[in-house]
């Protein structure tokens, strides 16, 4: 596959096949090639304790791989993309796991750190032939990928304002034509994440480019509830046992976390901090070790020492309230 070829995906297909000299399955070298950047989390949105709103903006996407044939029965596209805007720790990287997941796709993660060359014009390079091999993979297999792609603003930065070699504008203008070429639309999902939407290029937000943008907001103290529930029981399911006392007052915990401001990053945290602490007094014999069960007196002890991390700073909300309606207030 030449980075240098004006199309966008090669026309000779590659598929999966069988070497009737060995009886071994070939693998796809467009697969190989995707390997090291494939998103593996098993996560799906049952993995995932609220925001049912997200969801719900979510499960449109689901439904235009499951139902594709009726989306062009009626002659529109399914969703191709979104923008996942908030805070740190919210739950935007597991969203986007657990998205693919959903669609039952191969899901690809496109960090810019991973493309980054000193040698001008090779960075673009390889991002084009990353975007190249999700669709000739897409193409070959006959389902689409998911395209993750973390911390968007440092790839559909603004252009023009930039010091330097212009490798962003560049940079830039590959995901521009990308998201508006209808050839990759057959193959491509894109799932965009950030903490700073307003330092995107608004070209990017325009609908026909990204069509949800999703405001990732602190979960409400139900919801902080519902975080301890699932990473809980998430966690035993793992394990095959169980470990926390049935007694655990989820209500308590959820509603002292809201009152603090966590996200999902910190309510996981205290429960790893819990974990750690009571597995450390075992080994140490601060306590017997048939006390195998954590009490939720020792959740909320961690909590109480907890101190989250206040180092990111505020944003200007963009996007819409959720609950199925169309992207609005765009830039």
């Amino acid at each position: 596959m030449s980075d240098d070829d004006d199309g966008l995906i090669d026309e000779d297909p590659v598929d999966w096949e069988l070497d009737n000299d060995t009886d071994v399955v070939k693998i796809n070298p467009y697969f190989q090639a995707l390997l090291p950047f494939r998103l593996d989390s098993p996560t799906l949105f049952d993995d995932i304790g609220g925001y049912e709103d997200v969801k719900a903006v979510c499960n449109r996407f689901v439904e235009g791989i499951n139902h594709a044939e009726l989306f062009d029965f009626y002659g529109i596209r399914p969703a191709k993309s979104a923008l996942f805007n908030g805070e740190p720790g919210t739950g935007k990287t597991l969203f986007g796991q657990a998205l693919a997941n959903e669609m039952g796709i191969l899901g690809v993660r496109m960090d810019i750190a991973d493309h980054i060359d000193k040698y001008v014009g090779r960075t673009e390079k390889s991002l084009g032939a990353l975007i190249k091999c999700c669709a000739a993979y897409s193409r070959d297999v006959k389902e689409k990928v998911m395209i993750f792609v973390d911390e968007a603003d440092d790839v559909l930065v603004k252009r023009g304002v930039t010091n330097g070699h212009k490798v962003n504008d560049r940079v830039t203008n590959i995901l521009l034509k990308a998201l508006s070429d209808d050839l990759y639309s057959q193959h491509l999902v894109w799932v965009f994440a950030t903490n700073f939407a307003e330092e995107m290029d608004k070209a990017a937000m325009r609908a026909g480019r990204i069509d949800y943008i999703v405001n990732f907001r602190k979960p409400n103290r139900k919801e902080c509830e519902q975080i301890y529930q699932t990473i809980i029981k998430r966690k035993e399911e793992e394990i095959e046992r169980r470990v926390f006392e049935s007694t655990v007052n989820y209500t308590r915990l959820g509603a002292e976390s809201y009152r603090r401001g966590f996200v999902g990053a910190d309510i996981a945290e205290v429960v790893r901090r819990t974990t750690e602490s009571h597995v450390l007094s075992i080994i140490h014999g601060d306590i017997s070790a048939h006390a195998l069960f954590i009490p939720s007196s020792a959740i909320e002890a961690t909590l109480d020492n907890y101190e989250r991390d206040k180092g990111t700073r505020d944003k200007r909300k963009i996007g819409f309230d959720l609950g199925g309606q169309d992207a609005k207030d765009r830039y």
